[in-house]
């Protein structure tokens, strides 16, 4: 079982690694049978449709990358607590800056299993999300524990 402070470090290998676009790496950092909750959607996801949502919204959306920028960053045990903000410009010109708190969920094996987003749903909404709003995965329900 990897130490608070490997999981510490594992995570911010993990945004930094989504923040430079390298989506390769960070895709081996999460457990693809783990999974996803987003307060945008009050709804857990499969990893493997975090994914494919990240791609679609994320990577399509900034063709000059999403940056994120970790403020703090805490661990206990295998949980990882993070508040961070990000900043891009979306492919329609329009500025994107949320704010968010993640908590993650760190398996025996080194590896993200269960992750937690909390951002300004409002924003999302107006902006990232205004284009696809009917291609949310319909996977999942409830409030992951």
């Amino acid at each position: 079982m990897p130490t608070p402070a490997e999981n510490k470090d594992m995570v911010r290998r993990f945004i930094d690694a989504q923040s430079r676009n390298d989506l390769d790496t960070a895709w081996t950092m999460v457990d693809p049978s783990g999974s996803w909750w987003s307060l945008t959607e009050r709804r857990e996801i499969s990893m493997a449709s975090y994914i494919e949502l990240w791609e679609k919204l994320i990577t399509a959306q900034f063709p000059d990358g999403l940056v994120l920028e970790i403020h703090d960053i805490t661990a206990d045990e295998n949980r990882v607590a993070v508040r961070a903000e990000s900043h891009g410009t979306m492919d329609n010109g329009v500025p994107y800056n949320n704010i968010y708190f993640f908590q993650f969920d760190i398996g025996e094996d080194g590896r993200i299993v269960k992750g937690w987003e909390h951002g300004d749903t409002y924003h999302v909404r107006n902006t990232l999300r205004a284009r696809h709003l009917d291609s949310i995965p319909a996977s999942g329900g409830g409030l992951a524990r």
